[in-house]
This record gives structure tokens, sequence and C-alpha cells, in this order.
């Protein structure tokens, strides 16, 4: 599915779907995880409470861009009053804001993806955050702090999933 398919509903529900067990971190859509008490389906262990894999800044990022991607192509809805004129004039330029939200959506997205290795390493919260700290940029923390920590690179974590050229092609066309 392409998200420039979903129109009609907010983008963050095709996202909000995915839950991480907070003792062996599998990622996966089991509902039921949000249920007290249900028990993992790879370890067995009770879910405390439901954990969203993707964060609240991740799903709001994801809004934004739809929002600006349909405004495009949006015709102004009548407006006596002219107050929302500006929103449909040239002023808003999608050309740049679209970049912008995605770049911030990248950087939300490898931070958390370091928070989530970090946690499923039982690395303290204290050094947690001093590894943020110290690997302050998205490419820092693809380069030098995912590594660090995994013992793997990028490059080879991405052709290690299924249909790595894909996903190798995607992170180049994003990467240039």
């Amino acid at each position: 599915m392409k998200f420039s398919e979903v129109q009609f509903q907010p983008w963050h529900t095709v996202m909000a779907n995915f839950y991480i067990c907070q003792t062996c971190s599998v990622v996966d859509s089991d509902r039921d995880r949000q249920k007290v008490g249900s028990p993992c389906k790879r370890c067995g262990t009770p879910s405390p409470a439901a954990r969203f894999h993707f964060g609240l800044n991740s799903l709001v990022l994801v809004n934004a861009l739809q929002d600006f991607y349909f405004l495009r192509r949006a015709k102004p809805p009548a407006d006596k009053d002219g107050l929302v004129a500006n929103v449909y004039s040239n002023e808003t330029d999608t050309r740049i804001v679209l970049p912008v939200l995605f770049c911030a959506l990248w950087d939300t997205l490898t931070t958390q993806l370091c928070q989530n290795v970090i946690r499923a390493k039982s690395i303290s919260k204290e050094d947690e955050e001093k590894l943020l700290r110290k690997f302050k940029f998205a490419r820092d923390r693809r380069t030098k702090l995912l590594p660090s920590i995994t013992f793997e690179g990028w490059d080879d974590a991405l052709s290690a999933l299924p249909d790595a050229a894909t996903h190798i092609e995607h992170f180049n066309f994003f990467r240039h």
C-alpha cells in the first residue's frame, strides 16, 4: 500500500497498528497487546500495557505530511471572510514544506529506532540520554550510534531484511 492512496483517513492510522513488546522488543500488529496481561506471542510475557511502536511525534508528522501532500491539489473552499485564503495561496509552497517535514520524520524515526535498540539492550535510561546527547543528528545516530550498540552497520542491516534490494534502493533515494 502507498500512503498517497490513503486519502480519507489520517495516515497515522496505518502506522498506529504496530505495537512493541516491552520484554523482547518484537514489533507486531497484535491488538491484544493493548489488554493488560495479554501474553506476547513471541516470548509469552504478559503485557504491562500497550506501547505503540511509532511514537506520537511520528504520527503527528505523518499527518502533517498528508495535509501538505494533498494541499498541493486542493481547491480553496468558499471563504467570504478570507480566513483561509493564505493557506491556499502561493505563500504555502509544499515543495519546501514537504521535504522539511520528511526530514523531521526521518530524524524522529531514527531517534526512535535508537531508543528501541537501546532499551532492547537493557541500557540504563541515564546512559541512553548520554548516548542520544552525544549523537545529536540522525546521520550520526545511523552511522555511529547504531553500529556501536548493534555491532552491525546500517547497510549490512538493510541487506539482511527480506526484499533487501528494495529497502536499499529506497534508502539511497532518500539519502540523495
